[in-house]
């Protein structure tokens, strides 16, 4: 799959840039400044979703078939990169299967900001961003029907495009190993890939298998990973554990 690059980030096609950013990485309890890092981005993904380090095996499966898209943006909670990241969804969503493939996909957003000061921060960074693309997306398309808007519901899914998607944030501070991508990361996948594996009756086995790992590799389960339809997904989007009193930072528009 062809991967969508930012022109403005001026990378050319060697997909590769430079990021002028202070990133802050943790490593034998000392922190590391990076400055002016290299990257070559298909490798930075296909190294953290590795199969041996990272639990999640439906990641490792969309960086083994190749069935991802990236962007790189600024700033994480920029109206402005809100807006093209909304559009850069709207070409994606064009060129993938709609009838139940059997593959999985993912669109990746990565950020050069990165140094948050906590994962509340982030955590408020993120819902400032969804409340931008939604504030966009609304004005051209209604939610997916298939999932709710209200947050507080069992069956809610971010909306765009009018599909739903679950997303995963990710960035350095994450208490979480799975969640500490060396950069600002908000994958987005599409809900109606999970119900595809329910259909076929591969999501129960799949999801087992990703607990599993999850304990091996990380010490213990995610305790905000819930079955889609138990609990509010918007917990989980910015991994950072919350109360049962936790409200989420998000308005629907009329």
């Amino acid at each position: 799959m062809k991967k969508i690059i930012n022109p403005a980030q001026d990378i050319g096609n060697d997909i590769q840039m430079s990021f002028d950013t202070r990133i802050i990485q943790k490593k034998n309890k000392e922190i590391v400044s990076l400055e002016k890092r290299e990257l070559n981005i298909d490798s930075l993904l296909e190294s953290f979703f590795n199969l041996s380090s990272h639990p999640c095996l439906g990641a490792h499966s969309v960086m083994n078939t190749k069935n991802y898209k990236y962007n790189i943006y600024s700033e994480l909670g920029s109206e402005t990169d809100a807006i093209a990241l909304c559009k850069n969804i709207y070409s994606y969503l064009e060129e993938l299967p709609r009838n139940g493939s059997a593959q999985l996909y993912s669109y990746f957003a990565l950020f050069k900001n990165t140094d948050f000061s906590s994962e509340v921060e982030f955590e408020e960074k993120l819902w400032e961003h969804l409340n931008h693309v939604h504030a966009y997306d609304v004005k051209n398309f209604k939610w997916d029907s298939s999932v709710s808007s209200n947050v507080d519901d069992a069956n809610f899914s971010f909306s765009i495009g009018e599909r739903g998607f679950y997303i995963v944030g990710m960035h350095p501070h994450s208490s979480r190993k799975a969640r500490r991508f060396p950069y600002t990361l908000l994958v987005f996948n599409l809900h109606e890939q999970f119900e595809t594996l329910r259909k076929k009756g591969k999501y129960d086995k799949l999801k087992n298998m990703i607990r599993g790992r999850d304990e091996k590799i990380n010490g213990d389960i995610n305790p905000m990973m819930n079955d889609f339809g138990a609990i509010s997904e918007a917990r989980q989007y910015s991994g950072r554990r919350v109360n049962e009193n936790w409200k989420c930072p998000f308005h629907v528009k009329s």
